[in-house]
């Protein structure tokens, strides 16, 4: 939802229930789209099935390599830049390191997505404050929302101190 969301800002057409009253033929083309999506996805997914369960029966030494490659190449062929693929294989390791510790990929993939329209909307506040910080502090919503970004980030390691604490004494 949040992509969703992200995308619909980007092209400029603000999510609500205006956008239905405003924009009804985008709303009809995404409901129909989204329809004959999943008429199509079910119908390959029944017919594939069969197909699709043996290859879950394949050893994962050999599919690795095959993503690998098709990664890389994608990569490339994005801009024809050697550097993007250099910038995959840093976060593909940064992934590996994220499962291996148990962190969400789920939540990266979202920042990367999103990351975009908050730092264009950064850019938009620094303008309005005239390359004054004082707007994120100033104003009760953004300064609650930096308030809580900070308790969320301590607070897990004030939590580990404390249970450390009480099981030494």
């Amino acid at each position: 939802m949040a992509i969703l969301l992200g995308a619909f800002i980007l092209h400029g057409l603000t999510p609500g229930p205006m956008l239905v009253k405003e924009n009804i033929d985008i709303v009809i083309a995404l409901v129909f789209g989204l329809v004959i999506s999943n008429v199509i996805a079910s119908t390959f997914g029944l017919l594939t099935a069969d197909i699709l369960a043996k290859i879950t029966r394949i050893n994962v030494k050999y599919i690795v390599p095959i993503v690998l490659a098709f990664c890389f190449v994608g990569a490339y062929a994005m801009r024809e830049n050697i550097w993007d693929v250099l910038v995959t294989l840093i976060f593909g390791i940064f992934g590996y390191g994220m499962i291996r510790h148990g962190f969400s990929q789920v939540c990266l993939v979202i920042g990367f997505v999103l990351g975009v329209l908050a730092e264009k909307s950064f850019h938009q506040s620094i303008m309005m404050s005239y390359g004054s910080y004082k707007i994120f502090f100033l104003r009760p919503i953004s300064l609650f929302l930096i308030l809580l970004l900070i308790f969320l980030i301590l607070f897990p390691l004030v939590k580990k101190k404390l249970t450390s604490g009480s099981e030494n004494a």
